[in-house]
């Protein structure tokens, strides 16, 4: 959650800084949370593995 506010500010600030204009709304959307290390199910297969 303090990922994806601090994402929202930071979107809504820039916007305003580089169009002029006052942001009402951002929206994120979470898909996926990987941690350090961890593989995803995206992640491709090795060269000459089993597809």
């Amino acid at each position: 959650m303090d990922v994806a506010n601090e994402v929202k500010t930071n979107v809504a600030r820039t916007i305003s800084r580089m169009l002029g204009m006052r942001v009402v709304e951002v929206n994120v959307d979470v898909a996926d949370v990987r941690m350090p290390g961890e593989t995803g199910p995206e992640t491709p297969a090795a060269p000459g593995g089993d597809a």
